[in-house]
């Protein structure tokens, strides 16, 4: 059996400044809690040029999410498509990342809880950072899941099998979509204290439920085990958008890396502020 994890950077000095810097961070993360270097990919925009040509809605003109985060499904089957079954992919962003001991954690998650993904799950109901006209889209069944909070688009474990290959192939086809995805109104007006439709969470999550994925049982074991299970931790926004050596003192700091590894790590920073 195999894990890989990969990352995705696109350098925006508006919205996510430094995402290479954040992506080396990642990556060294990812080697201090477990991972072997040639475990790790890290993909870039190099990666994504056929899916741009693709779908051009998508990213044209640039969205705040980077191509409605069409892209997250894209590259995940890119790395399926190279494991063999019983192997598991990982996606992580650069931005939130996992500490501990993230494979034993996985093992013991799918083991013990019968299950061949684990997502972490977001802090408020789905029906504020999910569109109400997703529920007409998907569908889904509006009143029974709307108080759930939806999955996270930050961190995806994937066990390779015929049921997962499914799943995720029916995402991405979902998230190439253009109105699923974007933040436009079509069919019905969103809640007055509506978020914003993170899509890479709320067509995961939507996909999932319409495809018979049990999801409301999933939740469940999801907190069981975090509440028993302590050396699994997912820190969010520890690196976003850092725009200056302060920044990148204090990301450092909150995952302990030594003075050594800031050193090596200034090499790539861009000072924005």
């Amino acid at each position: 059996m195999k894990f890989r994890l990969f990352t995705f950077a696109h350098e925006n000095p508006v919205e996510w400044g430094n995402s290479i810097l954040s992506q080396r961070i990642a990556f060294l993360n990812y080697t201090k809690n477990g991972f072997k270097e040639d475990e790790i990919i890290e993909f870039t925009d190099d990666d994504i040029k056929d899916l741009v040509a693709k779908c051009p809605d998508h990213f044209n003109p640039l969205p705040w999410f980077l191509g409605h985060f069409v892209w997250r499904p894209y590259l995940f089957l890119k790395v399926l498509n190279d494991l063999d079954y019983g192997d598991i992919a990982i996606g992580s962003d650069i931005g939130s990342l996992v500490v501990g001991d993230i494979k034993d954690g996985l093992l013991t998650f799918m083991k013990e809880k019968c299950e061949d993904m684990f997502f972490f799950k977001e802090a408020i109901p789905m029906y504020m950072d999910c569109k109400r006209d997703l529920f007409y889209q998907i569908p889904v069944d509006y009143e029974k899941y709307k108080d759930y909070r939806l999955l996270r688009g930050c961190f995806w474990a994937v066990r390779k099998t015929k049921q997962t290959e499914f799943y995720i192939n029916k995402v991405y086809e979902n998230m190439l979509k253009i109105e699923n995805v974007d933040q436009t109104v079509r069919i019905e007006k969103n809640p007055d204290d509506f978020v914003l439709n993170h899509s890479d969470e709320a067509v995961l999550t939507l996909t999932l439920i319409n495809q018979g994925f049990d999801f409301i049982s999933f939740t469940n074991k999801v907190d069981s085990f975090l509440n028993d299970y302590k050396n699994f931790k997912l820190i969010i926004h520890v690196c976003r958008n850092i725009r200056n050596i302060e920044g990148l003192k204090k990301a450092c700091d909150i995952l302990q890396f030594t003075w050594k590894d800031f050193e090596y790590l200034a090499n790539y920073l861009i000072t924005y502020d």
